[in-house]
């Protein structure tokens, strides 16, 4: 069809209304990306559509389906004697190369942590690996414990703690120069009280292991150089960028030796053979293994074209990956048990992905950037109507629903929900985050918001505005709305919180608003800090000072749009001045505090009577403006509580 339409515009253009290519309902497999170009583009007069036919269900996967009945009982004496042995008659096994089927990407370094281990070590991350899904339900590669986390004994060797390796630490007192630093980079090693386990896994050949080693708020996936089994004790391969603590959560993976659990599963790539243990409810069904790793969909300078009506599944690349262009549409699509991250939105402008679910995503939803920081041109992409839940199975941090960059995009009406980590993570300028529904963000990991940004005075003018946010629980420093390390020029209004541990939290950041806003039955409303004073982060050579001095915020538009930003240097940059906090309402919710010096905290109420509820039968918060809340928040009480949400 892409084909056809090139050749139709070679020979007369477009037709006027353009053109749209019907896919007939059916599960399509793809072993390289659908690449749409510059001359695939339509016009806004003769647009070209791609999309399911009316009332037909079409998924494109980047998958091999193999039917259930090619798994058969294990025979082999030696692998059955590694299966525990309760499980050993009901894990089966399908014999890969006998099928034909390659490509399949092994486990890999992984995590938020190996950003930083892959800039100044010589560990780089690995691909998406590829996974297992049944019936578009994901499988979970074996693991110990079957759910959640260990902790870490005695910390035998701490190994090298590589974040202090970093150069934007040149100047503090835990910066190691190169001339200092261990090469290869030592890796940690600590003791285990489960003394049968580690027995079971001491032969183990391709044991790895997940941990929020050093940090709560960061993830990282590590080899295991080997077991003493004497000692009880684990060493890995690769260092821990913030080095390891005893009492650290950690999960044990990729071990046939934990195949325990039906759900689970093992391969074993050098032999090429899946060792499966089905589960309960699984009969015939099909199995599917994520190969492919190019997006399904690249579109590449494209303009005026849409993607509607597709189910994107089982996949390790994205689903759809759109660079540079002009309007391009992604409507009505899922993103469904993929391993890596659904859609992409790099450059261009005007490109909109509205009334898509997004669930049971390995990493991130939608990460979107454009714009110019330069001109402070907006994007104006919109990301609409979307429901993203249950994202950033494997990437357990900085994988969020919804990333933020450049200048001026939408995030607006969507529902976002169930994740380890954050929801929203924006940086750049001028976004619009407004009418979402957010709630059980920050389910495992700490020191995040539901909504976040970090390290950066210049990334000014973000409004966040009549947002619902709910179910945030209290976890090794969990925030709601977290604007962490400076960051400044935050517009927070007309926000209603339930039943969260802390609304909003300014740790060390200037001039930002928080006006107009409702908590209720919350821990704390409102807190700030004065962080960067604390920590010396205004200092030259420190990633505050970097940013500001990479930026242009000398020139006359910057000057004219962030004037604060302008003089910032010469008006104590360390100190959190001009941030305003007034005219919030709090029921059975502590007010808080924030910094005072340069700073107001005026007309913040607490209500004796309950100003609304969480509807669960209509997905909404109720608010109630009248009465109390009205003579004494009015513009709390005017809040478009209908308007939030999925529509």
């Amino acid at each position: 069809a892409r084909d056809a339409i090139r050749a139709m515009r070679r020979k007369s253009g477009l037709p006027a209304g353009g053109v749209t290519v019907y896919l007939r309902g059916g599960t399509y497999t793809r072993t390289d990306s659908f690449a749409l170009t510059k001359e695939d583009s339509g016009t806004d007069a003769s647009p070209i559509v791609y999309r399911n036919a009316v009332g037909e269900t079409v998924i494109i996967t980047g998958g091999v389906r193999i039917p259930l009945s090619k798994a058969v009982a294990v025979t082999d004496a030696a692998v059955l004697a590694r299966i525990p042995e309760e499980a050993r008659a009901h894990v089966r096994v399908v014999d890969l190369s006998a099928l034909g089927v390659k490509g399949i990407q092994p486990p890999g370094l992984s995590g938020h942590s190996m950003h930083c281990v892959s800039q100044v070590t010589q560990y780089k991350r690995g691909e998406v690996a590829s996974e297992v899904f049944l019936d578009e339900r994901p499988l979970t590669l074996a693991r110990w414990p079957n759910d959640g986390y260990s902790r870490t004994g005695d910390v035998v060797e701490p190994g090298d703690m590589v974040r202090n390796w970093s150069e934007d630490l040149q100047g503090r007192d835990r910066y190691v120069p190169k001339a200092k630093r261990n090469d290869p980079p030592k890796g940690f090693a600590f003791r285990h009280k489960d003394t049968s386990r580690i027995s079971r896994w001491a032969t183990a050949p391709d044991m790895m292991m997940l941990g929020y080693w050093g940090a709560v708020f960061s993830d990282q996936v590590v080899q295991v150089a080997r077991i003493d089994d004497k000692a009880k004790t684990i060493y890995s391969v690769q260092p821990s960028c913030y080095g390891v603590k005893s009492g650290c959560r950690f999960y044990a993976f990729n071990l046939i030796e934990e195949l325990d659990l039906p759900g689970e599963w093992y391969i074993d790539h050098k032999a090429a053979k899946l060792y499966l243990y089905p589960p309960d409810d699984a009969r015939k069904g099909t199995l599917s293994i994520s190969i492919l790793g190019d997006p399904v969909v690249s579109l590449k300078d494209v303009s005026h074209v849409s993607i509607s009506g597709i189910r994107f599944s089982e996949t390790r690349g994205k689903g759809v990956e759109v660079e540079e262009g002009t309007h391009v549409s992604i409507e009505r699509c899922g993103f469904i048990c993929m391993s890596g991250s659904a859609l992409s939105i790099d450059g261009g402008s005007d490109h909109r992905v509205a009334d898509c679910e997004i669930a049971n995503i390995g990493a991130s939803g939608i990460r979107a950037s454009g714009g110019d920081r330069i001109t402070l041109t907006p994007a104006r992409h919109t990301i609409e109507n979307n429901f993203i839940h249950h994202f950033a199975r494997l990437e357990r941090t900085y994988s969020p629903a919804v990333s933020l960059g450049g200048v001026g995009i939408r995030v607006l009406n969507n529902e976002i929900a169930y994740a380890p980590h954050a929801g929203i993570l924006f940086g750049g300028n001028d976004h619009v985050i407004e009418r979402n529904h957010i709630h059980h963000m920050v389910q495992e990991s700490g020191d995040m918001g539901a909504v976040y940004s970090g390290r950066d005075w210049t990334a000014r003018g973000t409004i966040i505005r009549n947002n619902l946010f709910r179910a945030i629980p209290e976890r090794n420093n969990v925030r709601t709305i977290y604007l962490d390390d400076g960051v400044s020029g935050t517009d927070i209004s007309g926000n209603i919180f339930v039943d969260v541990v802390e609304g909003v939290f300014i740790n060390g950041g200037r001039d930002n608003i928080v006006t107009d806003n409702l908590f209720i039955e919350s821990g704390t409303a409102v807190r700030g800090s004065d962080l960067v004073a604390k920590r010396n982060a205004h200092r030259k050579g420190g990633t505050l000072m970097n940013k500001l001095e990479a930026s242009p915020y000398k020139t006359p538009l910057w000057r004219e749009r962030y004037p604060k930003l302008y003089t910032i240097l010469e008006e104590k940059p360390q100190l959190p001045l001009g941030n305003v906090v007034t005219g919030n309402a709090c029921y059975k919710t502590s007010p808080g505090r924030i910094d005072k010096r340069g700073s107001t905290w005026s007309d913040n109420q607490i209500l004796k009577e309950a100003p609304g509820a969480f509807d669960a039968e209509r997905n909404r918060f109720v608010l109630k403006p009248t009465g109390e809340l009205k003579e004494k928040c009015p513009g709390v009480a005017s809040i478009p509580w209908q308007e939030i949400g999925v529509r």
